[in-house]
């Protein structure tokens, strides 16, 4: 008998959140749908997951708010009682600097990046008995790098919740990260594709990354028994 496994993975109306989705589901997997403002994408998403015959249920809520965090977890747990992966994805990339950074964007970096991760974390510790925690972070975070002050500093913040999440939760829960480069074109706060920029020349490999890319990460962590407190 095949035992029933689920994912809840935040932010996964669009874009890299998409894939993964789409992408657990044709491993076999149950798929809680997490999204705020994407009611669209995220109804069309879930009709492609349902059509390669898993079960998709959407759970509409503004992370930034704590009531809602835990609310968020007991209805996937209510759903479906065997999850046993979580994804922290759900982002937001400001390029603010710091002089200019305001506390609401910074609260909103805070909130969704360390905040947001750190209850889901906390919740799904509690409601599951063993489980794989993933942590999307952005590969930036080592450089220190200061054009997107208040998002590098909460996903530096992130990294170090997976580190130290990852000891107080084994053996039952593993906690990793992954760190993606440049994959897709990213977007302001309204969803507007910014300008295309250099970066590949700074990439020994001179390219891009690809959504693959991300989802050979993923079936790598998903999938090793040994591996946890790490990033990729």
């Amino acid at each position: 008998m095949t035992l029933q496994k689920a994912a809840l993975i935040t932010g996964s109306a669009k874009r890299m959140g998409a894939d993964m989705a789409l992408y657990l589901a044709s491993l076999g997997y149950d798929i809680a749908l997490h999204y705020h403002h994407s009611q669209e994408e995220a109804t069309k998403l879930a009709e492609a997951i349902e059509s390669t015959g898993q079960i998709c249920y959407l759970f509409a809520s503004d992370l930034s708010q704590s009531t809602e965090i835990m609310i968020l977890m007991q209805k996937v747990l209510q759903k479906l009682p065997y999850l046993n992966v979580l994804i922290n994805n759900a982002s937001i990339y400001p390029r603010i600097p710091f002089v200019d950074t305001q506390e609401e964007l910074f609260d909103s970096c805070m909130n969704l990046h360390v905040k947001a991760p750190f209850f889901l974390t906390q919740h799904f510790a509690k409601g599951v008995q063993a489980g794989v925690i993933i942590n999307v972070l952005d590969t930036q975070i080592r450089q220190n790098l200061t054009h997107h002050f208040a998002y590098q500093l909460s996903k530096q913040a992130l990294f170090h919740l997976t580190e130290m999440s990852a000891k107080v939760l084994g053996p039952s829960i593993r906690v990793n990260a992954i760190a993606p480069g440049m994959i897709l074109e990213p977007v302001d706060l309204q969803g507007t594709l910014l300008p295309s920029s250099n970066h590949r020349r700074k990439v020994p490999l001179q390219r891009k990354g690809s959504l693959e890319d991300i989802r050979q990460a993923l079936h790598f962590l998903l999938t090793h028994p040994y591996l946890t407190g790490q990033v990729l």
